[in-house]
């Protein structure tokens, strides 16, 4: 996919993707989020840009992005409660 078309779609520009998004399809919105180099920051669950991130974690070889230090000094302390699946 190119850029223009995950900004287009993540405008919401793509019918498809507006109904499917209305239908719970969160998959969608992840590939637009992963295509745009954004990451979910893992405390607060907030997108965050890579290329502009207040602070980045590295933790079992994945490096994990934050919206502010504060978030990322929370997740320091027990990255595991924050990755956990719920």
């Amino acid at each position: 996919m190119k850029d223009d078309e995950a900004i287009s779609m993540w405008r919401g520009d793509c019918h498809d993707c507006r109904r499917q998004a209305r239908n719970g399809d969160q998959h969608i919105w992840n590939g637009i989020i992963r295509s745009l180099k954004m990451a979910i920051d893992p405390v607060c669950k907030m997108t965050v840009d890579e290329k502009k991130s207040a602070a980045t974690s590295d933790y079992n070889g994945k490096k994990y992005y934050f919206c502010a230090k504060g978030c990322k000094i929370v997740f320091d302390k027990n990255p595991e409660k924050y990755l956990a699946k719920k």
